[in-house]
């Protein structure tokens, strides 16, 4: 009993159920050991059991005065504090979206725990929960996502350490910063696209000048390996041969190697070796 500011007024103190303390720390115990004895209960019995230790210990905590929590779960059930708040919060956040019923769906735990962590701020709980719950696979995005957020919450205590001046500062060069990189994403889409184009262009020159002898060629280039086929010296001695069976040279379609190997490429047998 708790007397209130020295008046005879007499208020009920926080319920103290030891008999339903017993009960809760014998269920999670259970369900633990059933857990680590059985490779069956994995897809039965306790694929549930994040879920319901996470209310049991919800039940718990209401039971127990200020500050017995964290003994208690240590006493009775060996789990630190933080793994008792982890099953909690999990529990507390998705047990309201999860039908628990016999051969229902249960979403990834690895992606429960990383979705209800305290960090998580409840904009980005909201957009993937339901998506956790369907079964879908955002580990990635969920990551990327929350990896994101971090780095936000980083650069804004960052600043606001900073003066006005030094702030300033840091965003022109960030700002800088964005806009090189933005003509490098420019610049290697017009590459990608350069690329693309030539690629076109020679696979539409071999099937004209082939014609049904392409499946030949790529036949014998496969038995020659495609990147020996086609290396400096190859399309040199290409050159050479053309040259010497009388071969046209169109300007269009020759073969452009010089007689100067490219930088870092041996010149004889000996430099090789």
């Amino acid at each position: 009993m708790i007397v209130h500011q020295n008046r005879s007024v007499l208020l009920p103190s926080a319920p103290f159920a030891p008999d339903e303390l017993q009960g809760i720390a014998g269920r999670i115990k259970a369900r633990d050991r059933l857990l680590t004895e059985s490779a069956k209960a994995l897809s039965v019995c306790t694929r549930n059991q994040w879920l319901e230790n996470g209310r049991d210990l919800l039940k718990a905590k209401k039971l127990l005065e200020h500050g017995e929590f964290g003994p208690w779960c240590e006493k009775e059930l060996g789990y630190s504090k933080r793994t008792a708040e982890k099953y909690m919060r999990a529990a507390e956040l998705f047990g309201p979206l999860i039908k628990n019923e016999p051969g229902s769906h249960l979403p990834c735990l690895s992606l429960v725990y990383l979705l209800s962590a305290k960090s998580v701020p409840a904009e980005i709980f909201k957009t993937f929960a339901h998506r956790v719950v369907a079964g879908e696979n955002v580990r990635r995005e969920l990551q990327a996502v929350i990896k994101k957020h971090r780095e936000t919450v980083k650069r804004a205590k960052a600043l606001a350490k900073r003066g006005p001046e030094a702030t300033a500062k840091l965003e022109k060069r960030e700002a800088a910063k964005a806009r090189r990189d933005a003509r490098e994403d420019e610049q290697q889409c017009v590459e990608r696209e350069q690329r693309e184009k030539a690629r076109g262009a020679a696979l539409d020159l071999l099937v004209a000048c082939m014609g049904t002898n392409l499946h030949k060629l790529i036949e014998l280039a496969d038995e020659a390996g495609s990147a020996e086929l086609f290396a400096y010296q190859a399309l040199k001695g290409l050159k050479e041969h053309a040259q010497m069976n009388g071969a046209p040279a169109a300007a269009s379609t020759e073969v452009a190697v010089t007689d100067e190997a490219p930088a870092g490429t041996p010149q004889n047998e000996s430099e090789a070796a």
